[in-house]
């Protein structure tokens, strides 16, 4: 729990196409929107509706920590393999 609020956005991939086995980077722009200082876990979930084995509906692949303070914006950048 944090005594502020947090704003994601502009999330996006870092490369625009990838190979199998290739890691790519999920970026987002993080900021505290709020007027205390504060940490926020940035998540990142996938979801496979066409796999040939049974997946779950949601999967965590990875997270970020961020500490920011009030106004700050950070970017975060998760790895996808």
């Amino acid at each position: 729990l944090s005594y502020t609020t947090f704003d994601i956005k502009n999330i996006r991939l870092s490369k625009s196409t990838i190979k199998a086995g290739e890691t790519i980077q999920i970026l987002a722009e993080v900021q505290n929107t709020g007027k205390r200082l504060g940490e926020e876990v940035v998540q990142l979930y996938i979801h496979d509706p066409i796999a040939s084995i049974s997946r779950p509906v949601k999967e965590l692949k990875g997270f970020a920590k961020v500490s920011l303070n009030p106004g700050e914006t950070k970017t975060v950048s998760i790895p996808l393999e």
